[in-house]
């Protein structure tokens, strides 16, 4: 909302249950991981935050873009969550480590909503430069293959996956 908050609601009643703070800025949108357990909030403050569904404890901030983030989605598989900004970008993130995946440069103007779609394996984003754009979005086992493949298929040093964050569970 404008006033920075998150406001819970009763359906019934229509009066507020809980309201959430942690946005220093207006709120541009929310929405829910798959499983319902969580939820992304997008804010003019250029943070996305990760909040618990079941009690609206704020779990994680992510200094998201260099500007305003429209909007915020999670992926199908609940594992990433996407981000679009008046920065002209959308970027990827790891929903767990809120780590940055990818940056999505391709629009002149603001990018106002970019959401996966059913499958997982694409993301569309719309913007005010008056293009949408299908994006190809590969899991992050393709992307850490596709990565050794420029380190010539050698396994990777400690350092090097620090410095790539490609420390993936089980890699």
């Amino acid at each position: 909302s404008a006033d920075s908050t998150i406001r819970i609601w009763d359906a019934k009643s229509y009066q507020t249950v809980k309201v959430l703070r942690g946005h220093n800025k207006p709120v541009n949108s929310v929405f829910f991981s798959p499983d319902g357990n969580y939820f992304v909030s997008a804010s003019d403050d250029k943070t996305i935050k990760i909040w618990r569904a079941y009690d609206g404890r704020k779990m994680r901030t992510i200094d998201a873009h260099s500007s305003e983030v429209l909007y915020a989605s999670y992926s199908p598989n609940g594992k990433y969550i996407v981000s679009s900004s008046w920065d002209n970008s959308a970027r990827v993130w790891d929903s767990n480590k809120g780590i940055l995946l990818a940056t999505l440069n391709g629009h002149d103007r603001s990018v106002n909503s970019a959401n996966f779609s059913p499958d997982g394996n694409y993301i569309v984003t719309a913007s005010n430069d008056e293009n949408i754009i299908i994006w190809d979005f590969p899991d992050l086992d393709e992307l850490l293959e596709r990565t050794k493949k420029l380190f010539n298929n050698r396994t990777l040093t400690q350092e090097e996956r620090q410095l790539y964050d490609l420390d993936f569970e089980g890699q």
